[in-house]
């Protein structure tokens, strides 16, 4: 996302989803934090949702999400959902976030992986 900033140059936005490795994703993960919608892909490995075990998946595969299609032999469908985001400006933004909240990962949304990832490490998981 562009944005043109107080001095009129433009500057690019980076829109993270963001996360507590210690916190449910209900509750606010960080100061910056807004709710914004995103889209959940629901991906299976078949061709076909006629192949699919569970006979509800098989017989509600169309009537459940939108833009319904198969990509490389997996079957696809799209869900809205709402999630915590942040966003960045800059490495120096990036490495103040960092300062201020300690440890993070970074990596690509499962659920989507058009959509990055910030998950502030402040629990142990593994």
């Amino acid at each position: 996302m562009n944005n043109i900033n107080k001095n009129g140059k433009e500057e690019y936005i980076m829109k993270y989803m963001i996360e507590r490795t210690s916190e449910s994703s209900k509750k606010l993960p960080c100061e910056e934090a807004y709710v914004d919608t995103y889209m959940r892909i629901d991906e299976r490995a078949t061709n076909d949702p006629k192949k699919l075990n569970d006979m509800l998946d098989r017989n509600n595969w169309y009537k459940l999400g939108e833009n319904h299609r198969v990509e490389n032999g997996h079957i696809k469908r799209d869900f809205e959902f709402k999630g915590w985001f942040i966003n960045i400006n800059s490495l120096d933004q990036l490495n103040q976030f960092v300062k201020t909240y300690g440890d993070i990962v970074i990596y690509q949304n499962y659920e989507n992986p058009d959509i990055l990832k910030i998950e502030i490490y402040d629990d142990y998981r593994e």
